[in-house]
């Protein structure tokens, strides 16, 4: 059995690039609103991300700092 891959042009990247940004950026706010902990509200002390299958890092927001993907993924 072949595995088909599609191909992706620039177009189509670049749309799923700022999708991803904009749920990230949703996360991240919703955090902010919602959260009790000071250490949240004042310092910002928090990322959020979407990761890959494989604990790669797809998508953060620019404003958060890169979250750790070296641990391994919960399954």
């Amino acid at each position: 059995m072949q595995e088909s891959r599609s191909t992706i042009d620039g177009v189509k990247l670049a749309i799923m690039h700022k999708r991803f940004e904009g749920v990230t950026r949703k996360m991240a706010n919703t955090l902010l609103r919602t959260a009790r902990s000071g250490v949240i509200n004042t310092a910002r002390d928090f990322s959020c991300a979407i990761v890959t299958a494989e604990c790669g890092a797809n998508s953060s927001p620019p404003s958060s700092p890169t979250p750790s993907t070296s641990s391994a993924a919960p399954t």
